[in-house]
């Protein structure tokens, strides 16, 4: 049984005097548990931006991820509690909750998958939505699947279930194995510039796939760290022949080849270059 504390939440350390990967035994555990980023611009207790930690139900299906975001200052400023639902037996969510704690507002999604398990229909209902017409009450977003060829179509309705606004994006892609090694996106955010994403991965399995919801495409809010069954080992976006930002990983593994930290590079055009680690946590 995982336990959580919010009011008690103290900040991980980030002491790293030891370049010695932890040895795996042959009953350690294998199921994340928790999963840290550290600023490395501060110091221990400041360091840590955010941490989320997962529960499982007794088939080993994710069952909860509480996520906690953290000021320069150490304080969290912001407290999420995420429940999956699912269908009987079923290994896919269904149906997920999201609560702001901080707020106690909630939004409610609803997942519909294809063959190959990955979304293709996402419906999400926003809770205690205050507004007038223009206020955005619920979205859905559409997602047709050809070959490499992906298009997604977004709608957006108001608190009356009036259709306000709508949108589309196409993707086209470049895979190796499971793995997108490039995606160009068509949208009209970008227009008439594209933007192009060029990936490189390892061979070991990357624990956050498990936990997450798997769309057919990069999703680019996932802090690149998630979307994919392998580890991120280089990213580089573009917008048109433009360079706009990179990221370098470098890993430390146990010696089942299941990740312990990662050191990130970011190069980015609009901020400082930084260095952000993460760190990985595992239950039985």
């Amino acid at each position: 049984m995982v336990c959580f504390f919010i009011s008690s939440c103290n900040k991980e350390t980030s002491n790293n005097n030891s370049s010695t990967p932890p040895v795996a035994t042959s009953n350690d555990s294998v199921l994340l548990w928790k999963f840290i980023e550290l600023d490395t611009s501060y110091t221990t207790p400041r360091d840590t931006t955010s941490k989320t930690i997962y529960t499982y139900d007794n088939t080993k299906r994710v069952s909860q991820a509480q996520q906690y975001i953290y000021n320069n200052s150490g304080s969290i400023t912001t407290s999420y509690l995420i429940t999956f639902v699912y269908n009987g037996a079923d290994t896919l969510p269904v149906k997920i909750f999201k609560q702001d704690l901080s707020t106690n507002k909630s939004d409610t999604t609803y997942l519909i998958y294809n063959s190959g398990g990955f979304v293709i229909k996402d419906s999400t209902l926003k809770g205690n939505v205050i507004g007038g017409s223009g206020a955005v009450k619920s979205m859905v977003i559409n997602i047709t699947v050809l070959n490499d060829s992906i298009r997604n179509s977004y709608l957006y309705y108001n608190t009356a279930g009036t259709l306000i606004t709508k949108d589309s994006t196409s993707r086209f892609q470049v895979k190796s194995g499971t793995d997108i090694v490039q995606e160009k996106v068509y949208s009209g955010v970008f227009l008439p510039n594209v933007l192009k994403l060029d990936f490189a991965f390892d061979t070991k399995i990357n624990p956050l796939y498990k936990v997450t919801i798997h769309y057919p495409y990069y999703w680019i809010d996932d802090q690149v760290y998630r979307a994919q069954p392998h580890n991120y080992t280089d990213a580089t976006v573009y917008l048109g022949t433009v360079f706009r930002r990179h990221l370098k990983y470098a890993y430390k593994y146990r010696s089942d080849n299941l990740p312990t930290e990662a050191a990130v590079s970011n190069t980015d055009i609009t901020m400082p270059p930084d260095v952000t680690k993460v760190k990985y946590y595992y239950t039985k």
